[in-house]
């Protein structure tokens, strides 16, 4: 009885291969969910189908779709079952980009126009050489000698024809070649991607006859989208615009026109594996004697911008899953050009202040802060930063989550004024019994709020850290207390913040010492 039955089943198998496969029309795309390196695409095509085992053939569907993430469900008809799938790869001839296209016809055109010329210039070559023949054979019976003056001047007219004919040929030609091969250099910019597709033999059996609305949802990969900023600065109204965008390309082969369009926030190349760690072992190290000269610990660096209208998306999705659905009906074409997308705009009450490290530059950068209040991550990307509507640069975005600071320089404040004077640097002696070595710096550090509304100003320095026991190094009793300690939790690095009234000017004076035993010849890194 087994054997039977797998007998039938077999003999059925070859008998569906053998049916004709119905073509069904390609459909549309309802749906696509656009990641960070891939998309999910949703087709519904509308198929006849009549009682019976039957084959469908669903054509051009894109070459480097994940065959394995491939779902069919089928709604209209009850009892209608799908059976097996078969892949088919569909070499194209057809560029997928237009602009392609359009170069290929170009060039043909070109070639052709050139062959004509390159035509020219033979000919002309075939002639010049009839007339050097008969040029030298001047003495050919039944030319008379009185005869020869107007023969060479006919001889002659003609020869600077030809060759004139010959040159404008040779240039038209050449230039010809320019164009064709910067035509030639643009299409290799656009890439060689041929329009492959892939088919779906579908087998299926029904019941009844009617009409079936076929879903085909699948993964496709040459598709990416990246989060782009315009962080806005108000200075007057202390507000921080936040503009969200998605800069996206695909080129899958296929167009996905007039459908629902959605960005989603996930990371699935990431995979659902979560890091390990290994056993990690301490043990004693062997005593070892370093010659390398310490360095003194760097400064921090300041925070800067290095240079370098459309309704905004609804955001879906849950707490752990989210995504924007761009308003409306979009389309994309798969031309692999970039097109952009907005998706949210954030308007904050922003906090402005300024720093500086006048250690490294007798300048303030301009500050802004805000807690952001969005509902969804903000993800990684490139912002543009304007200040007043003017732009002030650029820099990366490491990402934000809901309820964080978010914190930006606007570029160098211009009317607030830093001076750093170095007021002495000695060194000495102390101590009768136990001399002691002394290196003292002392520095002041003037700043100037030049605006016409009170400015935080935080004031960035640093002492250097000791690290041998035996070495001291504390400041100076003159010195002003410092705000902030640890700044960043950066050893030695202090900050002064103080409000300043408009035009107002504050000293800061700021020195350190460090005392040590004076076996101690040298301080590396003073």
């Amino acid at each position: 009885m087994g054997h039977l039955i797998l007998r039938n089943a077999l003999l059925l198998s070859i008998l569906m291969t053998l049916l004709p496969a119905t073509l069904a029309d390609t459909g549309r795309v309802e749906k696509v969910t656009v990641y960070p390196d891939r998309a999910i695409v949703l087709r519904a095509i509308e198929v006849p189908v009549t009682p019976g085992a039957h084959r469908l053939l669903v054509s051009g569907l894109p070459a480097r779709l994940d065959r394995d993430s491939l779902r069919l469900t089928a709604e209209g008809v009850d009892g209608l079952q799908i059976g097996a799938i078969e892949f088919r790869s569909v070499r194209g001839s057809e560029r997928v980009h237009p602009e392609a296209r359009s170069l290929e016809a170009r060039i043909r055109d070109e070639r052709a126009r050139q062959q004509r010329a390159a035509d020219r210039v033979e000919a002309a070559v075939l002639q010049y050489a009839f007339l050097r023949s008969m040029a030298e054979q001047p003495g050919k019976e039944g030319t008379r000698a009185e005869a020869w003056p107007q023969a060479l001047r006919s001889l002659g007219t003609s020869a600077r024809e030809v060759l004139e004919s010959q040159r404008e040929a040779e240039r038209e030609r050449d230039e010809i070649g320019v164009v064709i091969s910067t035509l030639e250099r643009q299409l290799a910019d656009l890439g060689s991607a041929q329009r492959d597709h892939t088919e779906l033999v579908v087998d299926y059996q029904s019941r009844q006859a009617g009409s079936v609305e076929l879903k085909v949802e699948y993964s496709v990969g040459a598709v990416r989208w990246q989060p782009i900023y315009e962080w806005r600065l108000d200075t007057e109204g202390s507000r921080l615009a936040i503009l969200q965008r998605a800069a996206v390309q695909q080129d899958t082969g296929e167009d996905w026109s007039d459908t629902e369009l959605h960005f989603a926030l996930g990371r699935p190349q990431q995979g659902g594996r979560l890091p390990g760690l290994s056993p990690w072992y301490v043990g004693v190290a062997e005593a070892k004697f370093d010659m390398a000269m310490e360095r003194a610990v760097p400064a921090p660096q300041m925070q800067r911008a290095d240079d370098a209208g459309s309704v905004p998306a609804e955001l879906a999705g849950t707490a752990f899953a989210t995504s924007y659905r761009i308003s409306g009906r979009a389309s994309l074409p798969g031309d692999n050009s970039r097109y952009l997308f907005e998706l949210a705009r954030h308007d904050l009450d922003a906090n402005i202040s300024a720093r500086t490290v006048p250690k490294r530059s007798q300048a303030a950068w301009l500050f802004a802060s805000a807690r952001y209040d969005g509902a969804a991550p903000l993800p990684p990307g490139q912002v543009s930063l304007f200040q007043d509507g003017a732009m002030v640069g650029r820099t990366t975005f490491s990402g934000l989550a809901p309820g964080a600071d978010l914190e930006a320089s606007f570029g160098v404040d211009d009317r607030i004024e830093v001076s750093y004077i170095l007021q002495h640097d000695r060194r000495g002696s102390e101590g009768l019994l136990r001399r002691q070595q002394r290196q003292e710096r002392a520095f002041l550090i003037e700043v100037h709020n030049r605006h016409t509304r009170p400015m935080p100003i935080l004031v960035i320095d640093q002492i250097p850290n000791s690290r041998d026991e035996r070495i001291r190094i504390e400041l100076t009793g003159d010195s002003d207390a410092p705000t902030l300690r640890n700044l960043n939790d950066q050893p030695g690095i202090l900050g002064w913040q103080h409000d300043y009234a408009p035009d107002q000017q504050r000293r800061i004076r700021f020195g350190y010492q460090a005392t040590h035993p004076a076996e101690i010849e040298e301080l590396s890194g003073w």
